[in-house]
């Protein structure tokens, strides 16, 4: 997931990552008369739905504020031989680029990322459900099928430019770039060169032209990753926030007084990109959890570390 960095976290190091750890743990296992696991996240919103759905009863949740902060941080941990320590990080491009990082004290999200993950999940659909109005439930199926096939249109050129920045090893910042420069939240389309354009123009001293992008992005487009894979949570986070409103244009009210109480009360209800993800992650189920293989490898390293434990029972 996108880690939202601050003047003091984009500095902690893997080192004191591993030192809040080993901290945090002796005063709660002496606390709580309990041996508490370590679970190793990348970002914030991952340790927002690890502690929702995991059993923080039995295990410690620590952000390491980025993926490979929380790789090395675990190694760290298990080098000095501490017990039951695990890792939990995103994919990212890794399945599409055939490396595999999974290892008996890592596991790896089963999409690109744990935000990708929401929108496969139902809790795409209990979201969608709580924004219809109660005579238009009837349409959540097709609803929900329109959003989850216009998210992927949409973000999927995306996730092509962004697989190519690092096949390239380019590091880009996508915090200011506004998706609105290139996405037409009432056509549903996108420009992939104004997408190109966009992101240049908010990151300086870019290494590739426009030219070698546009000339690259073709054929690396040509290939059929599975989407889900492709693209990066976050993004269908920003898409959806601003192409809602048109999504969801046919299901409301005829009458336009009521109609524009209908959308003022979703804006208050998911007004921004951070109160979406929290809607999404507050929908999603233990029972869809326990079919990822990300839960397998859990209940896996387990069965390898007791008495320590993860999972809920």
């Amino acid at each position: 997931m996108t880690i939202a960095a601050n003047s003091i976290t984009k500095h902690l190091k893997p080192s004191d990552i591993a030192n809040e750890a080993r901290m945090k743990r002796g005063p709660t296992e002496r606390r709580t008369g309990k041996k508490l696991a370590l679970v190793i996240v990348e970002g914030c919103a991952d340790q927002l739905l690890y502690t929702t759905i995991l059993d923080i009863s039995k295990c410690l949740v620590i952000t390491a504020y980025g993926k490979n902060n929380a790789i090395q941080a675990l190694q760290i941990l298990l080098t000095e031989n501490t017990p039951g320590v695990m890792g939990l990080v995103d994919d990212d491009f890794d399945s599409l680029e055939e490396r595999n990082l999974r290892s008996v004290n890592l596991a790896v999200s089963d999409t690109h990322d744990l935000e990708t993950l929401l929108f496969v999940a139902s809790s795409l659909d209990k979201l969608l459900n709580t924004l219809l109005l109660p005579e238009k439930r009837e349409y959540l199926v097709v609803l929900c099928e329109n959003v989850r096939k216009k998210i992927i249109e949409l973000g999927s050129p995306i996730g092509f430019i962004r697989w190519l920045f690092q096949k390239e090893n380019v590091l880009i910042d996508f915090r200011n770039v506004s998706f609105r420069a290139f996405i037409d939240p009432r056509r549903l389309t996108v420009d992939v060169d104004a997408c190109v354009g966009e992101i240049l123009s908010r990151n300086g001293g870019f290494r590739m032209s426009k030219q070698d992008i546009q000339k690259r992005l073709p054929e690396l487009m040509k290939t059929s990753p599975n989407p889900w894979s492709l693209c990066q949570g976050h993004d269908l986070v920003k898409i959806l926030l601003l192409i809602m409103p048109q999504l969801l244009s046919g299901y409301a009210p005829s009458n336009k007084d009521e109609a524009r109480l209908y959308f003022e009360q979703i804006q208050q209800k998911v007004p921004t990109e951070a109160r979406l993800t929290e809607q999404l992650i507050m929908c999603y189920e233990q029972d869809e959890f326990r079919k990822t293989n990300i839960y397998k490898d859990i209940k896996q390293w387990e069965n390898r570390n007791s008495p320590y434990q993860i999972a809920r029972s």
